[in-house]
This record gives structure tokens, sequence and C-alpha cells, in this order.
């Protein structure tokens, strides 16, 4: 009598050595019954995989998706400075000015807001958002901003006076940075 490894997960059959034939059909239906369950493991893996590279595929395009609907908010804060001569309503007029000059009809601008500090540890804070669609509007905003506030202020005398008033209520300070929404979260 022959032993012979039939493959699968080390399974032997015996085998006569003089006929070639199977010693007993037990032998031959474990063979298929371990066939069977390799057969239905592979498929179970497969299709798990399939689960998994399918789910992969979702969570990316929507990933994705959410990018493309992200703003992208600047924001500047300049230090204030608190000059003898100089009044809330001043800077408010002076914002509303350069908004007004600079970003309402930008068509790169999607919002624009300057916030003043209210309640805090530091009443420094004067903080200008701009929102555009991409950041690559944030150079095309800039530059539409400049064309629209030397268009709304030919005169360079007007823009140095425009630009001493408004910068006597800075000190010279401040930081930028760049933002990106999270869509989720918008009420």
């Amino acid at each position: 009598m022959q032993v012979l490894n039939n493959g699968w997960a080390d399974n032997k059959i015996e085998m006569h050595r003089d006929s070639g034939k199977r010693k007993s059909e037990k032998h031959h239906s474990i063979y298929i019954n371990n066939h069977k369950q390799n057969e239905r493991y592979q498929m179970k893996v497969l299709i798990t995989a399939l689960f998994l590279f399918a789910l992969f595929i979702s969570f990316s395009a929507s990933a994705y998706a959410q990018e493309a609907q992200n703003h992208v908010v600047v924001m500047t804060n300049f230090e204030r400075a608190f000059p003898d001569k100089g009044t809330a309503a001043e800077l408010d007029s002076l914002a509303q000015i350069m908004m007004e000059n600079s970003y309402k009809n930008n068509p790169y601008v999607l919002s624009y807001k300057v916030v003043r500090h209210f309640w805090g540890h530091d009443s420094r804070d004067f903080i200008q958002m701009i929102t555009v669609k991409s950041f690559e509007d944030i150079n095309k905003a800039e530059d539409e901003g400049n064309k629209e506030f030397m268009k709304a202020m030919p005169e360079k005398a007007d823009r140095q006076a425009f630009n001493k008033a408004f910068s006597k209520y800075f000190t010279g300070k401040h930081s930028d940075e760049i933002y990106s929404e999270v869509a989720s979260s918008q009420k």
C-alpha cells in the first residue's frame, strides 16, 4: 500500500500498490469535504477582500467630495494700537472703506469679515477673515482687491492718507494663517 499526499491540508489518501484504486470511499469523502471547505474559505476571503476594497473606495470618494466643498479662510490677526486721537468709530469706518473698496465686488472673495476684540485677556486683537473658494484663489483675490482699491482711490495722495489713518490703529505686528473649512461642521 502506498500513501499519497493530495495537496490539501496534509490529508493523505491510501492507494493500493497494485490496482491504483482508493482503499476506501471514506478517505475519498474526506478529500471531497476538505476540498469544498477550502473552496468556501477562499470564497469568504475573496468576498471579504472585495467588501473592504469597496468600503475603502467609497470612503476615499466621499473624502475627495468633501474636500471640493471646503472653502479656504485667510485670517490676519493685527495687533491694535490705541492712538491718542483715535476712536472705535473711526477704525470701524476705515475698515468699512477697506471692505467696500477691496472685497465687496471681488469675484474671488466669498465672504469678508472683520472682528475686533470684545472680551478677554488681550484687547489688541483685530482679525480680518477672507473666505475664498480654493487655495489657488488666495492670490487672485489679493490681486483683484489691490486693483479694486486702486480704482476706488486712483490718486496716490488719497491712498497714502487712507493708509496713514488706518495704520495708526496698528502696531505693525500681525500674523497670517490659512485655514480650510470643515464642511460637515456648518450649520
